[in-house]
């Protein structure tokens, strides 16, 4: 159906929409962790005696849990909607930010499906 749509209107006037990916609790303790806040620190740190060491690996965990917090229901990456597609009576270009799709001959919208409905009413 995409591709019968692409045909029919040209990828000038026609559009995929993009789907944006959030942090969930999983990829957010997992992209912490990219930044050198080590995951597993906390349940060490719950097994050990009150010592320096103990207290300084708690200050990790609690540091790596409040930025995973922040990081929750915010943009992580763009992706395109399975099925969300925009017709435009003029180029799409002129309505919003557009990049070429990974397949020939499609393009993909640089929004998602609500910033694309704001934009109209």
């Amino acid at each position: 159906m995409i591709q019968y749509v692409y045909e029919r209107y040209d990828r000038r006037h026609a559009a995929q929409v993009a789907a944006v990916i959030t942090y969930r609790p999983r990829s957010a303790l997992r992209d912490v962790r990219a930044l050198r806040l080590q995951r597993g620190t906390g349940q060490r740190a719950s097994r050990q005696r009150r010592s320096p060491h103990h207290d300084r690996e708690s200050r990790r965990a609690r540091a790596r849990h409040d930025m995973a917090s922040q990081m929750l229901n915010r943009p992580r990456h763009l992706g395109i909607h399975s099925a969300g597609m925009v017709l435009c009576d003029r180029p799409v270009i002129e309505v919003c930010p557009v990049e070429w799709g990974r397949m020939p001959g499609r393009t993909v919208l640089q929004w998602d499906k609500d910033d694309c409905a704001r934009s109209v009413s």
